[in-house]
């Protein structure tokens, strides 16, 4: 997706930055979803997920295992469902 629709698909009440993408792919997801500025999680699941998964040279700013997964890391970044518009 490219970041002129990630940027345009935020809610207009919470900057890019409050808002986390959470994809498995570093070119479809996480460099365009870093570019329009909001926070990146990587998802390690699917083939794209797992090959990328651990790769050091991904900009994503979180990863995670799986949705499941999701919860538990707004917890531990003090954020919340809510918060992430």
């Amino acid at each position: 997706m490219p970041p002129s629709s990630i940027a345009s698909s935020n809610s207009p009440a919470r900057p890019p930055g409050e808002t986390l993408y959470v994809g498995d792919h570093p070119v479809n997801d996480v460099i365009p979803a870093k570019a329009a500025g909001l926070v990146t999680c990587l998802i390690r699941r699917g083939p794209w997920g797992l090959l990328w998964g651990d790769d050091p040279t991904v900009p994503a700013d979180l990863r995670i295992n799986g949705l499941a997964d999701l919860p538990a890391l707004l917890d531990t970044t003090g954020r919340s469902t809510d918060a992430l518009g």
